[in-house]
């Protein structure tokens, strides 16, 4: 008659040392009972059973406080997931199982990763042109960004071979202080001006915003201000 060391695959057997490990040894879920037998309270070496009960006092509430937070974590995705349930039956067509589930994750992950306006824009588009439309727009936006990001990498590479060209070419130590000076003023000519386009597409920005938000006559000077609005008469 085969034992039940025996009738147990070997992979079984390493499934259950691995599951003991985690739940007994790693959060000390195990009896005083059982340590007794191991012999932990006996021997030359061996610990008092009152600083066993005190760590395992600490460990019973460090395994509380672990399950608290999974169901916390449990439930906020439950109320997370059916409020975008209702959002969806309130504002788009969308049946499907797996459409919901997909667009369900994409909100989550945005949120989690602080992209609201990436989400509202997108949210936005999926009421407007539908799911598949807006995921094939979002798609695009993201080779267009990547197309963007990898030209700007390349043009950078680009300006450092020139700059590492100029002063190879240098031979005196005039020549090599020349150069870095030009490097420098072409390097803050070329900050200035990409910190007036963003300056510019800020006024543009504030500009607009005033605008839908008070259709009284505003101006927006070109540092920033906002003047006091003027009524309509």
């Amino acid at each position: 008659m085969a034992t039940a060391a025996q009738s147990t695959s070997p992979e079984e057997s390493i499934d259950r040392l691995l599951f003991e490990i985690r739940s007994s040894a790693e959060s000390l879920a195990i009896s005083e009972e059982q340590l007794e037998a191991w012999g932990a309270f006996a021997g030359r070496h061996a610990y008092r059973r009152d600083e066993w009960r005190k760590v395992a006092e600490e460990a019973a509430n460090a395994r509380q406080k672990i399950s608290e937070e999974r169901s916390q974590a449990w439930w906020r995705s439950f109320v997370r997931r059916r409020l975008i349930d209702e959002w969806l039956d309130a504002n788009t067509q969308i049946k499907s199982g797996s459409e919901r589930e997909k667009l369900a994750n994409q909100i989550c992950i945005s949120i989690r990763d602080d992209q609201e306006e990436e989400l509202r824009e997108h949210l936005r588009d999926v009421v407007t042109v539908g799911l598949a439309r807006a995921d094939k727009k979002r798609k695009v936006k993201s080779a267009y960004l990547f197309a963007v990001v990898a030209f700007a990498a390349l043009g950078g590479l680009v300006r450092l071979g020139l700059v590492w060209g100029i002063f190879a070419a240098a031979t005196t130590r005039f020549e090599t202080i020349a150069f870095a000076i030009l490097v420098l003023i072409y390097n803050e000519i070329g900050w200035y001006s990409r910190a007036q386009e963003r300056h510019e597409d800020k006024l543009r920005e504030m500009k607009t915003f005033i605008a839908e938000k008070d259709n009284s006559e505003i101006e927006v000077g070109r540092d920033g201000s906002r003047a006091r609005a003027r009524p309509q008469r």
